[in-house]
């Protein structure tokens, strides 16, 4: 479902993570630093190589593993530059659409994403069926 958000500057794509009191994004436009794949436009930023920037923004310690709080990206759908916001199920509504302000998406909806699965949903994507 698309949503709306109030900012009028351009949509921007990037990397996030959001530990429940702070959000740590790293936004920039569409037109740098991206790559166009298929109909979308995504930032060639990677988390891993952020991590510690955004462990000092969010005040966490570092050493922690950069996948064990919950982050996502933002890429743009190449025609509309609507956003799409990929995520864990660890965020919530509420933090999506702070990210879609941080991001200035005009237009947006979320998808979840196994990739960004923390915790205990991540743990049950490896669970066998008869446990």
């Amino acid at each position: 479902m698309a949503r709306q958000s109030a900012e009028n500057e351009s949509p921007k794509v990037g990397i996030w993570w959001d530990n429940g009191k702070a959000i740590a994004d790293f936004s920039h436009p569409h037109n740098e630093n991206a790559s166009c794949i298929a109909d979308r436009i995504d930032s060639n930023l990677a988390h891993v190589d952020l991590w510690a920037k955004a462990a000092k923004k969010m005040k966490v310690d570092p050493s922690q593993e950069y996948f064990s709080i919950p982050r996502g990206r933002v890429l743009l759908d190449r025609v509309t530059l609507n956003g799409i916001i990929f995520h864990g199920p660890a965020t919530t509504a509420e933090r999506l659409e702070m990210i879609a302000k941080l991001f200035c998406l005009s237009a947006w909806r979320s998808e979840q994403d196994l990739h960004y699965f923390i915790g205990s949903d991540a743990d049950r994507l490896f669970q066998d069926e008869d446990d």
